[in-house]
């Protein structure tokens, strides 16, 4: 972990993270794109969805979203350079991969 010069943490990813909710705010979807609700309402959500929108889903980046996609972990469909990943294909990554405790 990297540390600033006055000795503590590098504090880049929650300002990340932080400005990311504001964005979310603005849009009016936070709270909306959360992974639990994804699950238990996946007729909700559009039968394609834009990297930005799976990515504040599963909660991470988008750059990490797209390895993903390169690793072929996630379908997707390419539209000019856009990816869009259908909402089946996340489904099943989730249900392959992540592990929920309630």
């Amino acid at each position: 972990m990297e540390r600033s010069r006055e000795g503590g943490e590098d504090y880049s990813c929650m300002v990340w993270q932080y400005k990311m909710l504001l964005y979310l705010r603005k849009k009016k979807i936070i709270g909306v794109k959360t992974m639990l609700d994804f699950i238990m309402n996946p007729s909700n959500y559009p039968t394609e969805l834009e990297v930005w929108k799976v990515a504040a889903i599963l909660g991470c980046t988008s750059d990490t979203v797209r390895r993903y996609i390169h690793q072929g972990k996630l379908g997707y469909i390419l539209v000019g350079r856009k990816y869009l990943i259908p909402r089946d294909s996340l489904e099943a990554y989730i249900t392959k991969n992540i592990m929920i405790s309630l």
